[in-house]
């Protein structure tokens, strides 16, 4: 639709928000322990998924240099 993602995101948080206020199910807690582990962890594995295309782009441009990969126009 052409819409930035920031805002689209933005606005999705926002709403979450008032939504959860007005119903009662947002609470205000101390997130557990166990919780923060979890996203910690999640985070790391995203951090490291993300690292792939750094890796994986030199070895492709190698190829490409030397021939192997053919790029059609």
């Amino acid at each position: 639709m052409g819409l930035n993602v920031f805002l689209v995101l933005m606005v999705g948080i926002v709403l979450f928000v008032i939504a959860g206020a007005i119903t009662g199910s947002l609470t205000y807690t101390i997130i557990p322990y166990g919780a923060q582990l979890l996203v910690a962890s999640n985070i790391a594995g995203v951090a490291s998924m993300s690292l792939i295309p750094f890796l994986i782009y030199p070895f492709l441009l190698i190829l490409f240099v030397a021939g192997s990969i053919i790029r059609e126009k």
